[in-house]
């Protein structure tokens, strides 16, 4: 999503994680466990950043994600 909506990183959504090196507005993930599972594989980490922009986007970023998302699952 970062390279298709232009916005300011101080406003970009991001998981609370002490080691992290980005900042931007905290947004609970929709599991505990998911920030470290998507460390460890960049297929779900893009997967969980379009479900947080259905779950949090305005309306650009929701249609957005949505067409993303159904891409993914017709092309998978």
């Amino acid at each position: 999503m970062a390279g298709k909506v232009a916005s300011n990183p101080a406003e970009s959504p991001v998981w609370p994680d002490p080691n992290g090196t980005k900042k931007g507005l905290a947004v609970e993930p929709l599991y505990s466990s998911a920030p470290v599972a998507a460390q460890n594989d960049a297929a779900l980490y893009e997967l969980l950043a379009l479900v947080d922009a259905l779950r949090l986007g305005r309306a650009r970023e929701r249609a957005i994600a949505a067409k993303e998302i159904e891409q993914r699952l017709s092309h998978g």
